[in-house]
């Protein structure tokens, strides 16, 4: 507590300049009169505990589902690892972060789901307490390996066509 004596009469304002680490500042201003019948004054500010949630969820691309067994880390700005998580069906939720800045990014993408090279921030201070963090993977796509003797007879047979298509327009160009 504070005690303040001797004030002198008059109508006086506080304001709340800083609160104490996890708790927000109380930005409504408390105003209280002196007169000569009124010298004893209790005043009584509260703040309110900060109530950081930070949800972040994994997704496919064409469903919009939730994607389980993606590996997503989460760091401070200076690199420092808060959390390494395996996605589930769930958001992921993360409370009492401390203000600062944040990545979020991928390590591993869920089996048949190509890794998202994303790298998410956020911030986190008095104005920006809870964030929606979405991380969208497309599924693989699976190319059959030709080799390279169909390679060579694809070009050969595209060749081929082309030569005939390139006579059979100049013989009939003739004609005309």
């Amino acid at each position: 507590a504070h005690v303040v004596k001797n004030l002198p009469n008059g109508e006086y304002t506080i304001v709340e300049e800083q609160a104490p680490n996890g708790y927000l500042i109380n930005k409504k201003d408390t105003k209280f009169t002196i007169s000569d019948s009124n010298r004893n004054i209790k005043i009584t500010i509260e703040d309110a505990p900060k109530k950081v949630v930070v949800n972040i969820n994994k997704v496919d691309q064409e469903t919009n589902k939730p994607l389980a067994g993606a590996v997503l880390v989460v760091r401070k700005a200076d690199g420092t690892e808060v959390v390494r998580f395996t996605t589930s069906e769930q958001s992921y939720t993360l409370t009492d972060l401390e203000n600062g800045t944040y990545t979020v990014e991928e390590e591993s993408a869920p089996a048949g789901y190509i890794k998202s090279n994303e790298k998410i921030t956020f911030t986190i201070d008095d104005e920006h307490l809870s964030h929606q963090i979405t991380f969208v993977n497309a599924k693989e796509v699976w190319v059959p390996d030709t080799g390279s003797v169909s390679s060579v007879i694809m070009m050969v047979l595209g060749i081929a066509i082309t030569g005939l298509g390139i006579r059979f327009i100049y013989k009939n160009g003739k004609k005309a």
